[in-house]
This record gives C-alpha cells, structure tokens and sequence, in this order.
C-alpha cells in the first residue's frame, strides 16, 4: 500500500488515545442486568437481562419496534438506561463514554467517508487514536486481506458495490482492535443475493475473531439462525425466549415466538383424554396426540404448535387428519399446501413438502390427508 493512501502525519505520539476496560475474570464481555429504557411515555426497554461472552455472537431478533436497536445503542453508550445496570467486561459502564468502551460499530448504511478512500475510512478511528503511521499502514493493510478487498484500499465508496462498501464498515470497526462488536442491520440494505454472501463473510469472520464478544441486531429470521450462538428474541422490549438457533426455531416457548419464527400451525385445543402419557385434544372433527402439559386435566386449554416442515401429506405420522385442500404456494425447492380440517371449530393447517411430491393436477376442495408425529408437536404458552 502505498504512502499516498495516507495524506495525514501519523505522528510519533501514543498508540492508543483511549484504554479499553480493565478485564475482570470470569465474567461476561457484556452483561445488562434488568435494564429499562423510559422515552417519554414509551417504555423502549423493560427489564432487559442479558450476557454476551467473549467469542460468542448473540443476536437480538424481532419486529420494529421491539427494543433491539435500542439494546445495541444501551451497550454502545448512545443511551443512558432509565435503570438496571450496564456492565462492560465485568466492570459497571452506565458512566462510560462511547469512546471509552472500545466497542466497533457497523450500521445498516456503512456510514462511510465519501471524500476518503477505503484505506483511509479503515484508518479513521486509528488516527483519531493517534497510532504510529507504520502501525496504522499495517493494521489498515491486515483489516483489508480480513474483508477481501487488501486490492481496493485507493478506491472510494462510490467505487464499490454495496457489499463491499459493507465490508469495509466491518473492517473500519474492527481495526481499532474492539473487545466488542455492534452490528446494527447491516445487511438489510442489499439485495437477497448480497444478503446471502454477507451473512456467510460474517459467520467467517466471526470463527476468525474468537476473543471479540458480538452482539447483532436484525429482524431477518433466517439471518439469524445463520450466524448467532445464541438467539434473543424481543417483543415490546422484552425477552420472549433465549436459546440456540435450534432451540428458537424449533421448540418455540410462546405463540409470539411461535408466528415469529415460521410456526403457521397453532391450533387452540382442550384436553380431551389422556393416554399413553399424552394428551388428546380435537383438532377441527380429527383427534390427536400432542405431549401431555405440565398440568393436564380434562377439558385444560391447551395451545400447540407443528412446523409446517414436520407435516406430511401421507398417513404415516401418528397423527393422521383429514381436510379440504384449499390453497398451494409455490415457493422454488418447497411448496406450502394449505388443508382445512372441518369441524364445530374448522381449523386451517399448512404442510411444506419438496416440490417434486406435489401433484399440481390436485383441484381446490379436493380432501387431502395430513400426518405429522407426537414430538413434533410443541406446547406454547397462549
């Protein structure tokens, strides 16, 4: 890279402007202990808790308007929390400036330099620090071979395609060596395809950073099933669940985290007997056997989810109903077919089989029979 990239004086004065947070052992990167956030008569936050350990990348999921933004600009030091505490590798940080957190910040939109080249974007927060010219030189040319683009440090934004002007956000934010990284959006923005390429560059870069604690926010599901660790999902500034990608997508705990998530089969039932350690209930005319709850008397409200996936159109499930078929979606690989189960109370169940099973000669009010198994069904809170 040559001199030029850099017009400034680097300078002979300290590396490092601004020290990060004194480590304190065993204790989490980020930690918010029941954390409210007050706007006017808008409670944006309401006794959020939560942990963020170095190495790991969480993410906070959900619809505008939840709160995860919010959360993200809580730890960056944007807002000041109406109460609970914040704190910051195990030391309280409520007190703490933005720019002494040492925390990197990738936006939705790059928020880049127009004026400056790549280079000199990725240099921006270590002149501000006032590192050595050869140190700057060094860590902008390492930052740049991170991203894949070590060719286009003199080139400017409007050079580049979104992505990679994405990219060079990512690597602006890490080149001030953050013990924590804030990505609020950031590919939302592009296009499917770039999403799609982005996400992958992040779940890379976030196997080749493993001391760097993450924290994202996104309301793009499959986003992030992706890339996280771990899930939290928010609505109306709390946590409706907290687990694996696994764990979120497939054992829901609430009909919110249920619809969220894809679930389009919850169906409202009663408890109608109990049998081989199950509960039966009524679903439409048909009846099925869904995990007992925890407290299953005759005639219990209970609410259950299944995948539209783990529903087959066959009869080899231990769940078998019979509907009127009555809609199909065509949706590439998959198609989702639609089934109305008749009865006192009609109920309305989508399968999601592989296109190659489908008859597309099957007519509207034909009857089509559904199975899915016992386990698969999912008890939810209503």
């Amino acid at each position: 890279m040559s001199d030029a990239t850099f017009p400034w004086d680097g300078g002979s004065g300290p590396a490092v402007a601004t020290a990060p947070l004194p480590p304190a052992p065993d204790a989490a990167c980020i930690r918010l202990d029941a954390v409210t956030v007050d706007f006017r008569d808008t409670r944006a936050l309401d006794g959020l808790t939560l942990r963020v350990s170095r190495g790991e990348l969480v993410t906070l999921l959900g619809p505008s308007g939840c709160g995860k933004t919010t959360a993200l600009r809580v730890v960056a030091g944007f807002i000041s929390p109406s109460g609970g505490r914040v704190y910051l590798r195990g030391a309280p940080a409520e007190a703490l400036p933005p720019h002494r957190r040492n925390i990197g910040l990738v936006y939705q939109h790059y928020a880049l330099f127009p004026h400056m080249t790549v280079a000199q974007n990725v240099a921006f927060g270590l002149k501000v620090r006032r590192w050595p010219a050869a140190r700057v030189r060094d860590k902008v040319g390492e930052m740049l071979d991170l991203v894949r683009l070590g060719q286009w440090g003199g080139r400017y934004p409007r050079e580049l395609s979104g992505g990679m002007q994405q990219r060079v956000a990512v690597a602006r934010a890490m080149a001030i060596e953050p013990d924590i990284l804030l990505f609020d959006e950031p590919l939302s923005a592009l296009d499917a395809r770039l999403r799609v390429e982005l996400r992958e560059e992040i779940k890379q870069l976030h196997r080749r950073i493993p001391d760097v604690a993450i924290l994202y926010v996104t309301h793009d599901q499959e986003e992030a099933l992706v890339i996280s660790d771990r899930i939290v999902v928010m609505n109306a500034g709390r946590v409706a669940q907290i687990g694996t990608p696994e764990e979120v997508f497939s054992r829901p705990r609430t009909i919110f985290c249920a619809e969220f998530m894809g679930a389009s089969n919850i169906v409202h039932a009663a408890v109608l007997e109990r049998r081989n350690g199950a509960a039966v209930v009524a679903v439409g005319s048909e009846r099925v056997e869904i995990p007992a709850p925890i407290t299953c008397a005759l005639g219990q409200p209970v609410t259950f989810c299944v995948r539209p996936e783990r529903v087959r159109l066959d009869t080899h499930g231990a769940n078998r109903v019979r509907g009127v078929f009555d809609d199909v979606s065509f949706k590439g690989a998959a198609v989702t077919v639609r089934v109305t189960v008749p009865g006192s109370a009609p109920v309305r169940l989508a399968a999601e089989v592989p296109a190659g099973q489908w008859d597309s000669a099957r007519r509207v009010g034909e009857e089509l029979v559904l199975s899915f198994d016992r386990a698969d069904c999912v008890i939810v809170d209503a």
